[in-house]
């Protein structure tokens, strides 16, 4: 009876902390609210005008609620219910650059809204939400930066911002999530979608004398090297373009005599092709 007893609470602990954690990760609350029977959540917190357009956010922290409400000629288009939205920062604890209300985001010389919403979680949700506000309104698109918040930042020098997030494919992978890998992927908006910006991910690569000597480390201290020196680095060469040497890489760097490595490598391909970037990450290499 005691071990009937412990299995059934065993079950019930996971129960709920598989609840929790699905409570942190996007639960598709990309959802527009019906604009007839919209009751805005709490107080006004933040409110923006371009033009002809004026944007509203709302926010009931102690409900966890909020909500983004878009209007036109005093007419309202669109609403989105959430947690926390912002057009000029993050809530919580991590900011991100977001550009102003009315900058041409995707080079088309039409003026655009980004919004971003974070879900409260531990460490986790954040989204933004692009839109077009000039003389048509539109939803352009949604970009998940899960764990992190997505940043806007002009990378290359042509006034138009990329997207600058992180890729949190293995986040819990082996790992705590504060020792979880999250390699960097930048984004520019390019035949009507946010896609990996190859040529500004593209890096050196590393001299063969600096693969060998962090292999050495890995080697020499695995259970402190074991996550971010191993694969940590691997991710990072696979996503400057250089899988070949990743692959080299963890071959070096398998301490002699640890078993397991077969299926380590396995398993490292298969989160690597969960990853929603990945089959465009896979075109960077040239080795």
């Amino acid at each position: 009876m005691r071990t009937a007893g412990l299995i059934a609470a065993v079950l019930v602990l996971a129960v709920v902390l598989l609840g929790c954690k699905g409570t942190t990760k996007p639960l598709g609350r990309e959802t527009e609210t019906n604009s007839l029977t919209f009751v805005p959540p709490g107080s006004l917190r933040d409110e923006r005008v371009f033009q002809d357009y004026v944007i509203r956010i709302y926010e009931n922290w102690e409900e966890r609620q909020g909500a983004l409400e878009i209007l036109r000629q005093s007419r309202r288009i669109y609403v989105q219910e959430g947690v926390i939205f912002d057009v000029s920062r993050y809530g919580g604890a991590q900011k991100a650059r977001l550009p102003p209300v009315g900058q041409d985001v995707m080079g088309d010389g039409k003026p655009d809204l980004v919004v971003s919403e974070f879900t409260a979680g531990a460490h986790c949700c954040y989204t933004v939400y692009v839109f077009e506000i000039g003389e048509e309104f539109r939803k352009i698109a949604t970009i998940h930066g899960e764990d992190g918040a997505p940043d806007f930042t002009d990378m290359d020098g042509d006034a138009i911002p990329e997207v600058v997030l992180h890729d949190f494919a293995f986040a819990y992978w082996r790992t705590a999530f504060g020792f979880s890998p999250a390699p960097q992927v930048i984004l520019r908006f390019r035949d009507g979608a946010y896609r990996v910006a190859g040529d500004l991910m593209r890096k050196p690569a590393p001299a063969p004398t600096e693969l060998e000597t962090r292999a050495r480390k890995v080697r020499d201290d695995w259970a402190e090297e074991y996550h971010r020196g191993f694969w940590g680095f691997a991710l990072d060469l696979i996503y400057s373009g250089h899988a070949g040497l990743a692959w080299q890489f963890l071959e070096m760097a398998w301490p002699l005599g640890y078993l397991g490595k077969g299926q380590f490598l396995s398993d490292f391909r298969a989160r690597l092709s969960k990853s929603p970037y990945w089959p465009e990450i896979q075109g960077l290499s040239a080795d």
